[in-house]
């Protein structure tokens, strides 16, 4: 996990680079801060004369001004750093999405999937820059201090020796058992976040049908569930943090009774016993971030593994022929069936060519968006044979041909959370001026399409598959919101075309079947 996530990160090397240099500089100072102010009480102890502190104030003064800009640099670069590798992870995972199968995708609620993806990239990566990187730099310090510490008092070494063993035991006792809480307890928030996601996406239902007093049941439930989980979660880190409280405390006491004893002998002095118990804190201060390194760890590990369940699943299926151009399509005795029960498309044989405009009729739910969907190369899972140009369609790049050759108006179009413009030509490669088949220059320069009535995004979705030119045309519904000119203006336009393409409709709205030329009855599948 952590050094994927580094690997990632030093895509901006430079940028990695300095965070962690300017980090150092942090430790450095806070180190040398209190090493001035112990020789500055050991000088003036000695010596009895106020000057002595100019030099160690000018110091501390001059490492303080470096402590508080290098900190300030570095929280700044940090965050950009830490966003720059989120959004390079979010992009990673969300075209891993695009190509797995599509029935992998539609088994989460996407509110659930994108909460669930931010939280576990964040966590992951703030991990890794937050306190893995910090820990690395803290070992060096700790090492470093307790050389001080040895120079100047060795008698002093077991009381660190003490906190570090006694934090040891409480990861190696708990860690397992933090990353199994974890684990359920993630799991579990974000289905009670997916839950309310539904509640508020379902007020004009609820409203509909008057369900105020049970609406909010399922949000409850998972409620409760979160809860009896998060009690376990907390136990837990309650447990861990009086482990780190315990071993703090026990070195402070030992501190005061041996440095006490120490200084007694008069084998250390005033500013070394403050300069030795001030190390000694800093290493206990990272003792404690060790224990809290080891609870993040596992955090972390458990979002870096669910990010990875979708990393690590196969790719959906994908041949590697490349098609010039489409002209014929044969479907050979297909059947197919989401499980093992009644099939939904049972033994189809069907041709179409360049030159006829198809309809394809039936109820809904007899398999007429499956048959599209199985056409396009979104599911392999059937039996017979799928041919375009008579090459099988497994054998085919159908991305390459879903892209090129191949244009598809689903039934309620959706349009992206920017100007119509954009979404007229977005996936096209160049932007065309013929927008003469539709009426929509009053629409066209508006900022959100998100705004548009359902005939009009039908209206832009149609258009923009139009302008793409492709061979196959599959236009599911396309008229269903649209008015009687929009719907006129249609088919004129796809009676024009049909000698270059092979136009396949689903619909059952009359007023288009006068252009149709074949007819394909779903209810001949069974």
């Amino acid at each position: 996990m952590i050094m994927s996530i580094v690997r990632k990160s030093l895509k901006y090397k430079g940028l990695f680079i300095l965070v962690n240099v300017l980090l150092i500089i942090v430790y450095a100072c806070e180190m040398l801060i209190p090493y001035m102010f112990s020789q500055f009480v050991d000088n003036i102890t000695l010596t009895g004369t106020f000057s002595v502190v100019l030099e160690p104030v000018l110091i501390i003064t001059l490492a303080l001004v470096v402590l508080l800009i290098a900190s300030f640099i570095k929280h700044v670069y940090s965050e950009y750093l830490i966003s720059k590798v989120n959004n390079d992870f979010l992009d990673e995972l969300d075209k891993k999405l695009e190509s797995l199968p599509l029935k992998v995708t539609q088994k989460e609620n996407p509110s659930y999937l994108n909460r669930r993806l931010f939280n576990d990239i964040i966590t992951a990566v703030t991990f890794v820059h937050e306190n893995f990187s910090v820990a690395i730099i803290m070992s060096l310090s700790s090492l470093v201090l307790l050389g001080l510490i040895a120079s100047i008092q060795k008698l002093m070494l077991p009381v660190v020796f003490l906190a570090v063993f006694i934090n040891t035991l409480g990861i190696l006792v708990f860690h397992k058992l933090i990353y199994k809480r974890g684990y359920e307890y993630r799991e579990i928030h974000n289905l009670y976040y997916s839950s309310n996601n539904d509640r508020l996406s379902n007020i004009k239902e609820t409203k509909i049908h008057a369900w105020y007093d049970i609406s909010g049941h399922q949000v409850n439930q998972n409620f409760n569930n979160l809860l009896n989980k998060g009690i376990q979660v907390y136990k837990v880190m309650a447990s861990i943090s009086n482990i780190g409280t315990l071993s703090k405390n026990i070195s402070l006491i030992l501190s005061i009774l041996l440095g006490g004893y120490l200084f007694t002998l008069d084998k250390m002095s005033i500013g070394q016993l403050i300069l030795v118990s001030t190390y000694t804190n800093m290493c206990l201060i990272n003792t404690e971030s060790f224990l809290k390194l080891g609870q993040e760890y596992q955090h972390a590990k458990v979002s870096y593994n669910r990010l990875h369940e979708f990393l690590d699943m196969p790719d959906e299926a994908n041949g590697d022929l490349v098609l010039e151009d489409i002209h014929n399509l044969e479907i050979k005795d297909l059947s197919f069936s989401y499980d093992e029960s009644k099939r939904l498309i049972s033994s189809l044989d069907l041709v179409l060519t360049r030159g006829k405009i198809y309809c394809l009729k039936g109820k809904n739910g007899h398999g007429k968006t499956t048959l599209v969907d199985l056409i396009l190369g979104l599911n392999h899972d059937y039996c017979g044979a799928i041919r375009y140009n008579g090459h099988e369609l497994k054998d085919l790049d159908m991305r390459h041909a879903r892209k090129h050759l191949i244009s598809v108006v689903l039934q309620e179009p959706q349009m992206q959370r920017i100007s119509v413009k954009d979404n007229l030509y977005r996936g096209l490669q160049t932007s065309s001026d013929d927008k003469a088949v539709f009426d929509i220059e009053e629409i066209l320069d508006l900022e959100d399409a998100q705004t548009l009535s359902g005939g009009e995004k039908q209206k832009i979705a149609v258009l923009r598959a139009l302008l793409k030119g492709s061979e196959v045309l599959i236009l599911d519904e396309p008229v269903s919101a649209m008015d009687a000119e929009g719907i006129r203006q249609l088919k004129n336009e796809l009676q024009a075309m049909k000698s270059k393409k092979i136009i396949l409709l689903i619909s059952h709205n009359e007023e288009v079947f006068d252009i149709v030329d074949e007819f394909i009855e779903i209810k001949d599948m069974y």
